[in-house]
């Protein structure tokens, strides 16, 4: 099961966000903004962080300064 059809579920049990957001171990503002969208909405929201590229800093690498 996704994470969308888990906080609809949850929600519909009747967990708060934080509930949720704990069960869950996310944000609680990622509960309310994943509770917002569609399901059209969401599936294209994951298939956009499955097309980012990842980068950590510079591709040049560190830089150094010489005292």
């Amino acid at each position: 099961m996704n994470i969308y059809n888990e906080i609809h579920r949850l929600r519909s049990n009747g967990f708060s966000n934080s509930a949720i957001a704990r069960k869950l171990k996310i944000s609680r503002n990622g509960v309310i903004e994943y509770g917002k969208m569609s399901p059209d909405e969401f599936y294209l929201f994951a298939i956009s962080l499955q097309s980012r590229s990842k980068t950590l800093g510079h591709s040049d690498g560190p830089k150094f300064v010489e005292d």
